[in-house]
């Protein structure tokens, strides 16, 4: 059979068990609050002095001068990032002690700047927080509130007006420092932006000597339509010249072979090409008489016999100008052989002329690829020296203006509070109850739990397996009265 202590109880029977153990709870409850109440009216008021503020990222100076690096950007950007360390440093809260009047104003030298104020400054740290509104991270916005407290409402607004003080003229030093960084750095890149100029005037002036004379093929290869030059158009005029002579030459070697093939043994006439009349007037003069002769002599042979005295002087011209014929052939061929050879060295002093001319070119079409290359890297390096200068200057104006620069601007406060914000004694009264209640029901639950005491029939049939029959209700009222 299941123990019935661990079956379900009624919300009855637990609150009959919670009121058994009444007073039990009731003295965790004014143990827990008087001890709050106790502690929360020993602890001293303490009041708050609050203002919220706005910061700048950097200062305007520094801000147009710092553009230049990355690394130089992150080194002036001094608001937001690194505010709480420039605020709980040492150095901005014995400002503030001094300024406050709280330490002797030559605390923050040498000889006594540690054991003086190193308790000051460490309760000053405490009281001292920075936050960002609500609903939003520290750094997020540049929005933000310094609150400062202390058990003297007055106190506190002088410690804060301190603080701020403190903080604006640390804030204003760091400014005037970074702007003197920038400067020195701004300084370095104008020298190494001047070396690398020179450097890049140095390479080109090479260049330029190293192309002998061909500067301004390059500059015409550039910029001309088409990269149209001198040099490309006597290229273009020598193949001209060479596809000509290469024609010419062409048809003398095919006239020179027809010559050959009628040698004085084939007797065949020939027909000199229109291009060589010009040439050899006397081949085609020859050619001509040979013809008409050869023409009379088949007339002859036609009407007279070979003994008639007709016959034999037409047989003696033409054998006289057949020899002449001969000798104008080759008189001819002589000519043809030496204009040959003429035209044969005149095609190759143009083809070594054009390969000369061609690989001029491509040299020059090769260099101005890397002189194009060497005048762009000039030019950028020319604007960066501009900008270097440029903002060297903006960073030595920076330097002169950002100790003055407002790097912070109060929105609203500061303010002091009228009533101390600490310790909240209702507050805490009311938690150490809750906690005395709370404390108090656990307390009775448990030992309800635990407790052999026989009360109610299911405590009963817990101790012993016999079935409850009939239970005697509990008298409240003795038993004189009621009889």
């Amino acid at each position: 059979m299941d123990n019935p202590r661990n079956q379900s109880v009624t919300l009855r029977e637990l609150a009959g068990s919670l009121f058994l153990y009444k007073w039990l709870i009731v003295g965790l409850m004014l143990l827990f609050g008087g001890t709050a109440a106790a502690v929360s009216y020993s602890m001293p008021d303490v009041y708050e002095a609050s203002v919220q503020m706005w910061a700048q990222d950097q200062s305007p100076g520094l801000r147009d001068a710092s553009n230049y690096a990355s690394d130089v950007a992150a080194r002036v950007k001094l608001v937001l990032t690194n505010l709480r360390e420039v605020l709980y440093s040492r150095r901005v809260l014995e400002s503030t002690l001094v300024r406050s009047g709280l330490a002797p104003a030559d605390s923050t030298t040498a000889a006594t700047s540690g054991p003086v104020l190193d308790v000051p400054v460490a309760k000053l740290r405490k009281a001292v927080t920075v936050e960002a509104p609500k609903g939003s991270d520290f750094g997020a916005t540049q929005i933000f509130f310094v609150r400062v407290r202390d058990e003297s409402p007055d106190r506190a607004g002088q410690l804060l007006d301190a603080l701020l003080g403190a903080f604006q003229a640390r804030y204003g030093e760091l400014s005037a420092q970074q702007a003197q960084d920038l400067l020195a750095e701004t300084t370095r890149l104008v020298e190494k932006s001047r070396e690398d100029l020179k450097a890049a005037e140095h390479r080109f002036d090479s260049f330029v000597a190293n192309l002998k004379g061909g500067l301004s093929e390059l500059n015409a290869l550039g910029g001309a339509p088409g990269g149209d030059s001198e040099l490309r158009r006597g290229l273009t005029t020598i193949n001209d010249r060479l596809v000509a002579a290469r024609a010419d030459l062409k048809v003398q070697l095919a006239f020179f072979e027809q010559l050959q093939s009628t040698r004085p043994e084939s007797g065949d006439t020939i027909i000199v090409p229109s291009q060589l009349v010009r040439d050899y007037p006397g081949l085609q003069e020859a050619t001509r008489e040979l013809t008409v002769a050869r023409s009379q002599m088949r007339d002859v042979s036609a009407r007279s016999h070979s003994v008639l005295p007709e016959y034999q002087a037409a047989a003696d011209r033409l054998q006289l100008i057949e020899q002449a014929y001969r000798r104008e052939v080759n008189h001819a061929m002589l000519a043809m052989e030496r204009e040959i050879t003429a035209r044969s060295q005149a095609v190759t002093f143009l083809s070594q002329q054009g390969e000369d001319y061609a690989r001029r070119l491509a040299e020059l079409s090769n260099k101005y690829v890397e002189f194009d290359g060497l005048r762009e890297e000039l030019r950028q390096r020319r604007l960066i020296v501009d900008d270097a200068e440029r903002r060297r200057s903006d960073a030595a104006h920076a330097r002169l203006t950002a100790a003055k620069d407002v790097l912070f601007s109060i929105i609203d406060g500061p303010r002091t509070s009228t009533k101390p914000v600490s310790p909240q004694r209702r507050l805490n009264v009311a938690v150490g109850l809750v906690l005395g209640l709370i404390t108090g029901v656990g307390l009775a639950l448990l030992l309800r739990q635990y407790s052999h005491t026989v009360r109610s029939e299911i405590d009963l049939a817990a101790v012993d397996d016999q079935l409850v029959v009939v239970s005697v209700p509990k008298i409240r009222r003795p038993l004189e009265r009621v009889m």
